[in-house]
């Protein structure tokens, strides 16, 4: 229960704390002559601008073998090769910038999502922009063709409308890799405008988490054309339903669960007391069917995070986990009949 809380698999904290199994070594490992070699090989201006595949063909056509491909990318290599490859960048992992929303309009998320249409090979580019906190769409476009010009118009429209050249503080915007929101002019807009954007990692689907959850209920919402829409003004149409739906009665399940309208204008205080209330009192009708299963958390969310640093905020609990894990079995049946 302590990892599902913490959003972390078992697994995981069975590394943490169990450690890796030792590998058994293998009997194929290199010798200290063949290292030797290898070495004498990498130093060797020959092959140092050459790939590990082209300088084992070049001595396999020498009528020597000096090792595997393999072991020239686990080694480190001479002085003259630093890197496989010769100019070619060694990989690198870059840590997601994270963003925490605590007030409205601190955080915001765009995407650029692709509306098929009856037509082969033609879709409507719909652009849209969200607010993290209380998940409310604040702006959104349609148009036949995907361009820098229409996503710069969308931000400087929502940035208007929610009025923000009255705050010191500019929301940071999340952006999807789409070519237009990764245009230099956009760029330049973002800069001038003194909104802070950051993009998702590529082939990374779970990166922002409340974009792909949008898209998954738009598409998913009855009425969605499976076979495309017809023209621009039908998709146009659609989207201004789905939109009014969204943010005034869709229950949002990340708001716990209240309309985005609500959350927005803070309306939901009283209807949580009164959600909590009605839990309680169920509770007391059928203690038998509540003895053992906790009561829903209808508290609000007060911070939300996009690409938050978990491993950091996971280690912060880990205390608690070792507290929870190590309780002694009879102390938590105990503690069970109690309830």
């Amino acid at each position: 229960m302590a990892c599902r809380e913490l959003g972390i698999n078992i697994r995981t904290w069975q590394r943490w704390f169990k450690g890796a199994k030792r590998k058994k070594s293998a009997a194929a490992l290199l010798s200290e002559e063949e290292r030797r070699r290898l070495f004498e090989f990498a130093d060797n201006p020959q092959y140092a601008s050459e790939f590990p595949a082209r300088t084992a063909a070049t001595r396999a056509d020498e009528g020597e073998r000096a090792s595997p491909e393999s072991p020239f990318y686990r080694i480190p290599l001479g002085k003259n090769s630093p890197r496989p490859g010769g100019k070619v960048k060694c990989p690198s992992e870059k840590t997601p910038t994270s963003y925490a929303a605590t007030a409205p309009n601190q955080v915001w998320f765009g995407d650029n999502l692709w509306m098929i249409s009856p037509v082969r090979g033609k879709c409507y580019y719909l652009y849209m922009i969200v607010n993290t906190l209380d998940s409310h769409i604040v702006g959104w476009e349609i148009h036949e063709e995907e361009s820098a010009q229409y996503a710069k118009t969308l931000v400087r429209k929502a940035h208007f409308k929610e009025t923000l050249w009255k705050y010191q503080n500019t929301p940071a915007l999340r952006l999807d890799n789409g070519k237009s929101l990764k245009a230099s002019a956009f760029g330049a807009m973002l800069k001038k405008t003194g909104l802070s954007g950051s993009y998702s990692r590529p082939r990374v689907g779970d990166d922002n988490g409340y974009s792909e959850a949008l898209v998954r209920t738009l598409k998913s919402r009855t009425g969605y054309p499976t076979c495309g829409f017809e023209s621009l003004e039908a998709a146009r149409e659609w989207t201004y339903r789905f939109v009014n739906w969204y943010n005034e009665i869709h229950f949002c399940s990340a708001l716990n669960p209240v309309t985005p309208e609500q959350c927005r204008r803070r309306e939901f205080a009283a209807m949580i007391e009164a959600k909590k209330a009605l839990w309680g009192e169920l509770r007391r009708k059928r203690l038998e069917r509540w003895n053992t299963r906790p009561l829903r958390n209808w508290e609000e969310e007060n911070v939300v995070w996009i690409d938050s640093e978990r491993g950091e905020r996971v280690r912060d609990f880990l205390p608690r986990i070792i507290d929870v894990i190590d309780r002694p079995a009879g102390r938590c049946q105990s503690h069970k009949h109690k309830v």
